[in-house]
């Protein structure tokens, strides 16, 4: 199965981002400043040889001159604290949705129940937040042939099953949910019982599980696999425990 494991951005673009923004807003103040101080520098380089004018024609101009410089460098004030306060609150509100995706980490486990009158695998999310599957597979370890659901490998061993499942993309599991995948029982005098379990060992021995999936705000968690060769423990010892 391919890893569907969505890329993340770029730490390194993010950065150049940062950077950028940093840079605009330097450029902005100094440019605010070199405006403020312009009116200043023009009364200096008209006045400074001859002292205060006495007309008041040159004042009147000088005013308009203030009124007119003066306006834009307002204006620019305002549209520097707009973009400071939009940056301030992006970055608090990216700060925010990061602790939240920490909090609501949902976490995936495939468990296995086999006792002599029953078998089971169960899916359970047992983190802090709601999962979505967006890749099931369950495929043979030896051949490495890939089918989409448990129903799949079992067609070929009829038998009156409690619970059975195809495939599971795109199934949601709230926090704590658990859904069972496979369910046998019978009894240990059903002869034919016996037998149809133990095939069904030897063929799930062979398989392991493999599941993508997401968070609510989907984030790719780490791809789960696991083997299902625990099936195939009686083989060789008898005496294994009856839980996985």
């Amino acid at each position: 199965m391919k890893n569907t494991t969505k890329s993340t951005s770029d730490p390194s673009k993010g950065s150049e981002n940062e950077l950028t923004k940093k840079a605009w807003f330097w450029i902005a103040v100094i440019t605010l400043l070199i405006l403020a101080f312009s009116p200043a520098l023009v009364y200096m380089s008209k006045f400074k040889s001859g002292g205060l004018s006495s007309k008041n024609i040159d004042w009147s101009q000088f005013g308009i001159y203030l009124s007119g410089t003066l306006s834009p460098v307002i204006a620019l004030t305002g549209a520097i604290l707009t973009f400071t306060l939009g940056f301030v609150s992006n970055r608090h509100n990216q700060t925010l949705l990061k602790k939240q995706e920490r909090e609501k980490r949902p976490l995936i486990n495939v468990s296995f129940m086999d006792k002599d009158t029953s078998i089971t695998i169960a899916l359970h999310n047992k983190g802090l937040g709601p999962m979505i599957i967006t890749k099931y597979l369950i495929e043979n370890e030896k051949t490495n042939q890939e089918k989409s659901g448990v129903f799949d490998w079992i067609e070929s061993l009829p038998c009156q099953y409690g619970n059975y499942t195809g495939n599971q993309d795109n199934l949601v599991l709230r926090e704590g949910e658990k859904r069972n995948l496979l369910r046998l029982e019978g009894e240990l005098s059903d002869v034919s019982f016996i037998n149809h379990r133990d095939r069904l060992r030897n063929l799930l021995g062979d398989l392991r599980i493999k599941i993508a999936y997401n968070d609510i705000y989907d984030t790719a968690m780490p791809v789960y696999t696991k083997s299902f060769s625990w099936f195939k423990r009686h083989i060789n010892n008898p005496q294994a425990p009856k839980k996985n």
